[in-house]
């Protein structure tokens, strides 16, 4: 009995172990975009998403595929500042190679042009894929005002 005990505690270990591996580098992954976003990075932020990724906001598509998602953030250099962005994760599920990682966020971010400094905070919700090496990126990425 005992010895067909060992290979199932064994097995469930290394799952956790896989688990809690996902689970940290999607972590991670969130607090990365939130610097990217934060220092308005476009190249970066778009280089974390799949090729065919999008970013979409109140269930509309803002931007598709890679090359869409930088020109789109790109369009707001000289026009807006980042002031704060700061994203706090509420959940990450991972179901085999996907995932998703829900939160809130708030933004103030700066018009150039006038100074006015605009305010806005929400929910996100954003779609992971793992890729062969091991890395994760994501699918899409929504944010839902409050």
């Amino acid at each position: 009995m005992r010895t067909r005990i060992l290979p199932a505690i064994v097995l469930l270990l290394v799952a956790c172990s896989h688990a809690h591996d996902d689970d940290w580098q999607l972590r991670n992954a969130v607090r990365q975009y939130d610097d990217y976003v934060h220092a308005m990075d476009a190249a970066h932020i778009a280089d974390m998403f799949v090729e065919d990724g999008e970013v979409a906001h109140a269930g509309q598509v803002l931007a598709h595929g890679r090359a869409g998602i930088r020109t789109f953030l790109e369009s707001f250099n000289g026009v807006v500042r980042v002031e704060e962005n700061d994203m706090t994760i509420e959940t990450v599920t991972v179901h085999n190679d996907t995932a998703t990682v829900t939160g809130t966020y708030k933004q103030a971010s700066a018009v150039l042009e006038s100074g006015e400094v605009l305010r806005v905070r929400g929910k996100f919700e954003s779609q992971w894929a793992k890729q062969p090496d091991g890395r994760w990126l994501m699918k899409r990425m929504e944010t839902k005002p409050l």
